[in-house]
């Protein structure tokens, strides 16, 4: 096909025509792609052209406005203080010289809102004609970020300035490059640049523990960069010479690309000298500990030193009574006998109080946890007081509830103990009418039963104000009870104290004349009821030594020529054949040379003590192992430990209970032929 002159000039116009569009549409696109505003300016400075950042960054919609208006979103006053179009005609002039031209401009939103910018204008050189475009960077992000950096560091300077903590800043040449006011107050220097130049001055040549100070600072640093932190404690000095131990921290920061070191320094001056105090009270507390062990010791050692002077003649006095009373003799003899018994065993449970009170003050008295009975311990508590009711025109009733259908698991020795001193003071203050003692379940689990005990009188009775007393050491309801009824005043504290250790507590109510109630409360473990009676070990109860154990060889070791006649007669009386030495050293000797089934040892003794002898007996065994006893006045809190410590087999306590003795030798002859 051919193409006529005028109809190939309409195709070159048309093609022209095409072309020139999609050229408008391609820089349009181009335009509109950049993140960054741009505004194109003619060489008149009219704006001829814009992107869309340009009118989003301005808050404008439509195109045309801001090519006809662009002047009314420039700021007045631009940051350099100059009129806009003056600082605008400037830049342009810049650019069009050289080609390129910055500066940081501010702008407003059509709300009115300042809009500060990097701008950049760069001259186009196109077809013999010059265009300025300005590329516009919207600087709000980035400003504020900058300024949120300058309040933190301003801030953290504020705090670093203020604080009392001493702060120093190494750089990562170990030079110091900064510090706080606390700093220079602490190495008493004037200036940061004083202290920078100085630092190392500022302590002594060498360390307490005889190392270079210069060294060991910069290997500790060396350390801090390594690990990342470090602590310990440095002999500083100030500026005048005074001395100055500081706890120093080394921490590891990263700064403009490298490590550095910011260390922390604690003044420890008043810390030692606190630690000092501390150490001198201490000290004097340690001191006024050691003089009250030792005035503990010396009283227990005088306790234990008065329980066996007394014991050892209570002894004598309770054995032989009791061997008197075997024998046939008129009645009134016997009523003085049993006269001198029940003395003899008042003035032991005197001895008992006073030893269980000193326990108590040391804290050194304990709770056992065994199965027994409560009926048992109310029938015992009923024999023991017997003789005393029978002395007076009362009666004396007792009464467990049927609830407890079970066995108790406690200590039956301090439940006695509690229940017949407050029985033993209601039958003391009560010289006709009834004593009563009732035992009742308050609370009950599977696991635990609360008993509640009453003892009850109807005796001579208390104020209100006595009554709030009775319960004190050594006090009683008044003066004149002591004249008259005797007693040493610990039984109801020792009582007490008692009742809180099994988990009670104890009261009273009383009215003057008309009686006293006693009431305290115990915590036992519970289990099913079985048959616990306990052997009988009063001293009228028959012997009854097996057969097989008759004409055992005991060899009896006591020094109290009184103590070992009562006990020779009351072993051969069970059907044992006794030999006795009246020392360790003869019980030695003694044992060497016989063949003895069981040995009964006493541990205060002239020449050797007992303890000695059974070392010395045990230490020249072979096969066959002696059981031995202890049989002795010792029985202060310790004593039996000490004893099965020494090498011997068990304890029994003087005054000897005859039961108790025979069914212990019977034990432990058993135990050696088995």
């Amino acid at each position: 096909m051919r193409v006529t002159g005028e109809n190939a000039k309409k195709s070159e116009e048309m093609s022209s025509s095409v072309t020139s569009g999609e050229a408008v549409t391609m820089r349009q696109m181009v335009l509109d792609s950049s993140p960054l505003a741009i505004l194109v300016f003619d060489h008149g400075n009219d704006c001829i052209d814009c992107n869309r950042a340009a009118l989003e960054l301005l808050e404008i919609t439509e195109k045309d406005e801001l090519l006809k208006n662009h002047f009314m979103y420039n700021a007045p006053i631009q940051p350099n203080g100059m009129f806009a179009g003056d600082y605008a005609r400037e830049l342009v002039q810049i650019a069009m010289e050289s080609g390129e031209s910055k500066a940081e401009w501010l702008y407003r939103n059509k709300s009115g809102s300042p809009i500060p910018c990097e701008i950049t204008l760069k001259r186009i050189d196109h077809d013999d004609t010059l265009t300025i475009i300005s590329y516009i960077r919207d600087m709000r992000a980035e400003l504020e970020a900058q300024a949120e950096v300058i309040e933190i560091t301003e801030r953290n300077k504020i705090m670093i300035d203020v604080t009392p903590i001493c702060f120093v800043f190494f750089d990562d040449g170990f030079n110091v490059v900064d510090c706080n006011p606390a700093a220079l107050s602490l190495f008493g220097m004037p200036t940061a640049k004083a202290f920078a130049e100085g630092f190392f001055t500022l302590s002594p040549k060498n360390q307490s523990n005889g190392e270079p100070s210069y060294d060991s600072y910069i290997a500790n640093m060396q350390k801090a960069f390594n690990e990342g932190k470090i602590i310990f404690e440095w002999d500083h000095r100030t500026a005048t010479g005074e001395k100055l131990p500081v706890e120093v921290v080394f921490i590891r920061v990263e700064y403009k690309g490298s490590y550095r070191i910011a260390a922390y320094f604690r003044d420890l001056r008043e810390y030692r000298a606190m630690m000092h105090e501390i150490q001198l009270v201490e000290q004097e507390l340690r001191e006024a500990k050691e003089l009250a062990e030792d005035s503990t010791k010396i009283k227990s050692e005088f306790l234990a030193n008065m329980s066996h002077e007394i014991r050892t003649p209570m002894n004598g006095i309770i054995g032989v009574t009791n061997l008197a009373m075997r024998n046939e003799m008129t009645d009134s003899l016997r009523a003085y006998l049993e006269k001198i018994d029940q003395s003899a065993k008042s003035l032991l449970r005197i001895i008992d109080d006073i030893l269980d009170f000193s326990k108590i003050e040391a804290g050194r008295l304990d709770i056992e946890y065994v199965e027994f009975d409560v009926n048992a311990v109310l029938s015992d508590i009923r024999n023991i007081t017997a003789f005393s009711i029978s002395q007076k025109s009362i009666e004396f009733a007792g009464k467990v509830s049927d609830e407890i259908e079970f066995n108790l698991i406690g200590d039956p020795l301090r439940l006695h103990q509690v229940l017949l001193n407050i029985t033993s003071n209601a039958i003391k203050f009560t010289t006709d009418g009834i004593v009563t003692i009732n035992v009742d379940v308050l609370e009950k689990t599977e696991e635990r039963a609360t008993l509640r005990f009453s003892v009850t009188d109807t005796g001579i009775g208390m104020t209100q104000d006595q009554a709030d007393r009775i319960f004190d050491a050594f006090g009683q309801a008044d003066s004149s009870t002591t004249r008259k009824y005797g007693g040493t005043g610990l039984g109801l504290a020792i009582c007490k104290n008692l009742v809180e250790m099994m988990g009670g507590r104890i009261w009273v109510e009383s009215e003057p004349e008309k009686g006293t109630t006693f009431f305290f409360t115990a915590v036992f473990g519970v289990t099913e009821a079985c048959d616990l009676s306990a052997p009988d070990h009063s001293y009228e109860a028959e012997y009854n030594v097996p057969e097989e154990l008759k004409s055992a060889k005991l060899l009896l070791v006591e020094d109290n020529e009184i103590n070992m006649l009562i006990a020779i007669e009351l072993l051969t009386i069970a059907g044992f054949n006794v030999s006795s030495a009246a020392n360790g050293a003869i019980a030695v000797e003694m044992a060497a040379e016989n063949d003895y089934d069981l040995i009964l040892m006493d541990i205060h003794m002239p020449e050797m003590d007992g303890i000695k002898a059974t070392g010395i007996i045990r230490s020249k065994e072979t096969d066959k192992r002696i059981p031995i006893v202890a049989m002795t006045a010792n029985a202060m809190q310790g004593d039996k430990e000490n004893s099965i410590k020494a090498g011997m087999d068990d304890h029994i306590t003087k005054p000897l209970v005859p039961r108790l003795v025979i069914d212990t030798v019977c034990h432990w002859l058993k135990v050696s032929k088995s």
